[in-house]
């Protein structure tokens, strides 16, 4: 999802960030699944079956290296937009190709705080039920997430 579909998929206001996972992380995957690809080819078998599920490994690593730089949350006006991780194993194969289906947004006055390794975000709705979110923020990047928690305490004071 793009800062622009951000907007206007949800009424956020104009997208003051965009959060990603960290480079270092990004390019670390992006080198080592190279790496891997060019073993696959290096040694592709002869056997056209075995070569099939060969060629189905590499385009799913690629497609994999291809995700490596998609946000994962947006630091908006009115909240936050955030990836959800996917519940099941069918979620998560769905979510491959239908990412942008898994962003949803909370409103800054309704977060209470995220969990200590950042897997999941506690809100309460509008009737004061607590809510947890479930995301994967663990690889976004220290200053991001600072950011965000910024962003939380700025309008939580106004």
């Amino acid at each position: 999802m793009t800062k622009q579909e951000a907007m206007e998929r949800f009424s956020s206001g104009a997208v003051q960030q965009s959060l990603e996972i960290h480079r270092g992380i990004q390019w670390t995957g992006r080198i080592v699944g190279l790496l891997v690809c060019v073993l696959i080819v290096k040694y592709l078998p002869s056997d056209w079956a075995e070569r099939i599920l060969y060629y189905l490994l590499l385009l799913l690593i690629l497609w994999t290296l291809h995700r490596l730089g998609e946000s994962q949350a947006f630091i908006c006006e009115k909240g936050l937009v955030l990836k959800r991780r996917p519940f099941s194993f069918i979620e998560y194969f769905h979510s491959l190709f239908h990412g942008d289906e898994y962003f949803v947004f909370v409103d800054y006055e309704h977060i209470i705080g995220f969990t200590e390794g950042w897997r999941e975000l506690q809100a309460m709705n509008g009737h004061g039920g607590i809510y947890v979110i479930p995301l994967d923020l663990a690889q976004v990047g220290y200053k991001d997430k600072m950011a965000m928690i910024e962003a939380i305490h700025k309008h939580s004071e106004l």
